[in-house]
């Protein structure tokens, strides 16, 4: 029996196209690397270098060490004033900036209905890619209603030393919470980093394809909308 649901964020909760979030994204961060003084494009590329390093983390450190770790020697003696300057400046493009990728969301009737409906019968997480901080994913959540605090965990780079597809970011997490593998569902888009992971460990996967990413032609496991979803879940209540 299903008692956990790790459910992922982007294209999954969130309705929306990944490269138009990428996209977008950058493009904000560019303009707020500018105005401090900072070439967009250089800046851009070192974050995306550093974003790497940390998919690729083996777990010695947390994914936040790990990143601005790589990042302060990537910048080098290209940061303006100090390193916590910069480091200032990302929080603040967080908090003032970052909500403008809000008007990419599609619809989210289907997520928040779904969330609704299983948060009163299943412990459910945010089993999201920990690349970004806390308050980056709260602001996420945000925009289909919801905030870290309402659910069991969410995943940052801040509690985070794994990130997708590593097969022990899911291991990890079941440790953390205390979860048995077989009692608990992993949902999400993305077949590379949501779904083969998560059943090489033993989790049940339900390929969400509204926004699929890496769809591998053939796919034998559970896929669909949030209301196939829904109905996937009732069988296995049964």
């Amino acid at each position: 029996m299903i008692k956990n649901i790790f459910i992922d964020l982007d294209g999954t909760l969130l309705p929306m196209d990944n490269d138009e979030f990428i996209k977008r994204y950058f493009s904000l961060l560019g303009q707020k690397a500018a105005a401090n003084g900072y070439d967009p494009k250089k800046l851009g590329e070192r974050v995306m270098t550093a974003t790497y390093v940390v998919l690729q983390n083996d777990g010695k450190i947390s994914n936040e060490e790990l990143f601005f770790t790589t990042f302060e020697k990537l910048m080098g003696h290209d940061i303006i004033g100090s390193f916590a300057d910069l480091k200032a400046m990302f929080a603040d493009f967080y908090e003032h900036d970052f909500d403008k990728i809000k008007e990419i969301i599609a619809d989210s009737d289907s997520s928040t209905n779904f969330l609704k409906d299983v948060m009163k019968k299943y412990n459910v997480v945010i089993a999201n890619t920990p690349v970004f901080p806390a308050q980056a994913v709260n602001k996420r959540l945000s925009w289909i209603g919801y905030g870290i605090d309402d659910f069991v965990y969410v995943t940052t780079y801040e509690n985070s030393s794994y990130a997708k597809p590593n097969p022990l970011y899911y291991q990890d997490l079941l440790n953390k919470l205390n979860y048995q593998a077989q009692e608990t569902l992993m949902v999400g888009n993305d077949m590379v980093d949501d779904i083969v992971p998560a059943d090489k460990i033993g989790l049940k996967t339900f390929f969400l394809d509204d926004y699929p990413l890496n769809d591998g032609k053939g796919f034998p496991g559970p896929r669909g909308s949030f209301k196939d979803l829904s109905n996937y879940l009732c069988t296995l209540s049964r």
